[in-house]
C-alpha cells in the first residue's frame, strides 16, 4: 500500500469519530488527558499524528468496547517513529495500540478485565471498517483458524485473515472459553 493509500486509511480511520446517532449512544465515557511518556514523548512534529491516531483509536469500536466501565489512564509515546497508546481501564482491562507510518502497521489489542459478553465478530467487523473504510481489507470472517496461545497455556484465538496489507483480526479466550482480548492488525 502506498503513503498516500496509508494516509487514506488513517484518514478513515479518523473518519470514524464523526459517529452517528446511534454510534454515539455506544461511544465510551471522556478520556482523561494523556500523559506523554518519560522515556519517549511526542515531539512537536510528531504531535499533530499522535493528534490523529489518538482520535481515530478512540473512536473505534474495540476501543469503545473496552471502555465501557471508564478509562483511568492514557499514556502517549513516540519512539523511532511509532506511536504508542496505552490506556489502563476501569476493572483491570488495557488497550494498547500502535501505528508506524514507515511500514504502514497498525495493532490495536485491549484486553478485557471482565470477559466479553456479546459476539466479537459485530465488534471487529465495524473495527475494521472504521480502520479501513467501507470494504474493509477483506477479512474472512467465516475463515477462522483457532490456535493455541504460546503466552498463555490452555488459552486460544481464533484469528481471522484479509487479503489486503496482511490484515487480521483475533479473538482471545482464556481456558474457561471467555473472551478476554480483540485484536485488530495490519502492515503492509
Amino acid at each position: 500500500m502506498p503513503a498516500v493509500a496509508w494516509v487514506a486509511v488513517s484518514v478513515l480511520f479518523a473518519a470514524s469519530c464523526t459517529a452517528s446517532p446511534a454510534a454515539r449512544q455506544t461511544q465510551a465515557a471522556a478520556v482523561p488527558a494523556c500523559t506523554p511518556s518519560a522515556a519517549n514523548p511526542p515531539s512537536a512534529d510528531s504531535q499533530a499524528a499522535v493528534d490523529a491516531f489518538r482520535r481515530a483509536v478512540e473512536a473505534n469500536p474495540v476501543f469503545v468496547t473496552g471502555a465501557t466501565a471508564g478509562v483511568d489512564s492514557c499514556q502517549i509515546a513516540v519512539d523511532a517513529g511509532v506511536i504508542s497508546l496505552d490506556y489502563r481501564f476501569r476493572g483491570n482491562g488495557w488497550l494498547r495500540a500502535k501505528q508506524d507510518p514507515r511500514i504502514e502497521y497498525m495493532d490495536i489489542e485491549t484486553r478485557f478485565g471482565i470477559p466479553l459478553a456479546q459476539d466479537p465478530l459485530p465488534i471487529l467487523t465495524r473495527a475494521e471498517r472504521a480502520a479501513f473504510g467501507d470494504s474493509g481489507c477483506g477479512i474472512d470472517w467465516k475463515a477462522g483458524e483457532s490456535h493455541p496461545v504460546a503466552d498463555d497455556p490452555g488459552a486460544s484465538e481464533i484469528i481471522y485473515r484479509g487479503d489486503s496489507c496482511n490484515c487480521q483480526a483475533r479473538v482471545r479466550r482464556d481456558p474457561a472459553g471467555r473472551i478476554v482480548a480483540l485484536i485488530l492488525r495490519s502492515a503492509c
